[in-house]
């Protein structure tokens, strides 16, 4: 978009200056002039591709909307049920402890059943729920990959100094820099693109 592209021209010229937490810039004459270039050519490649294929269609080529091949289809279709196998296992699959789930977490070696359950214990806890999980919870869970989300969204609304205290615990116990949450850099990020696409001054 253009406010996207208008942010990385900024950025690019180190114009973007950190205030109150908040990464902000004043738009000078040439930031109006270069939105005003980018939305007119968004709406040119948008009207070329509309031409190209009104011209396509007047001189006689079949113009179709693009289908996907059968084998395509086949195995997309064949990963959808493995994925609905897969679901069930892990909704079936028997209730776990945390002390059996650390257990199993720290075990050289487990049984498919026992994998289920661990997914089991995992999504009943980053979800919080209290009862067994139904299948679209076990879809939105997501194998763990929602969890990243919910800790980003815990960040982005948190006050400024609990971000503070988190970044100083890490550094404190020397978390690894894989782990760490760089919260505050975070929090700054997720604010100047908010403000950006909100086009805030």
């Amino acid at each position: 978009s253009a406010s996207e592209q208008l942010a990385g021209i900024t950025a690019a010229e180190g114009r973007l200056k950190l205030s109150g937490g908040v990464l902000v810039h004043e738009p000078n004459a040439f930031d109006l002039v270069a939105v005003a270039a980018i939305e007119e050519r968004e709406k040119s490649c948008q009207q070329f591709a509309h031409t190209t294929l009104l011209i396509l269609m007047q001189k006689g080529y079949p113009v179709e909307a693009f289908t996907e091949p059968d084998k395509i289809t086949e195995i997309k279709g064949t990963a959808k049920l493995v994925k609905m196998e897969h679901t069930l296992n892990v909704i079936n699959s028997d209730d776990i402890s945390d002390v059996e789930y650390t257990k199993l977490q720290h075990a050289n070696k487990i049984l498919e059943s026992e994998y289920f359950s661990i997914e089991k214990h995992e999504c009943k806890s980053q979800l919080a729920l209290d009862n067994e999980p139904l299948e679209e919870d076990v879809l939105f869970w997501d194998g763990g990959r929602i969890k990243p989300a919910f800790e980003r969204f815990e960040i982005v609304t948190a006050q400024i100094d609990d971000i503070s205290m988190l970044d100083e615990y890490e550094s404190e116990t020397m978390t690894a820099a894989k782990d760490k949450s760089y919260a505050t850099s975070q929090k700054i990020i997720f604010s100047s693109v908010m403000n950006l696409l909100q086009d805030k001054k």
